[in-house]
């Protein structure tokens, strides 16, 4: 997926190709950051292996 695919008011990210780069490389990625920065988008721009998302995790500290 480009950011051409997405649509409009995506812009290119510059961490992008560094992700890509290390991800060719076998390395892990973890991308934490503000809310509402693109963290998303972004990983919808990688081909990954697999995502951990903690939002996802059931909540067994209760």
């Amino acid at each position: 997926m480009t950011a051409e695919t997405l649509g409009p008011k995506v812009l290119p990210r510059w961490i992008l190709p560094r992700i890509q780069h290390q991800l060719k490389r076998g390395k892990s990625i973890l991308l934490i950051g503000p809310r509402q920065t693109g963290k998303t988008t972004v990983l919808e721009q990688v081909d990954v292996d697999l995502v951990f998302d903690l939002l996802s995790i059931p909540n067994k500290l209760k």
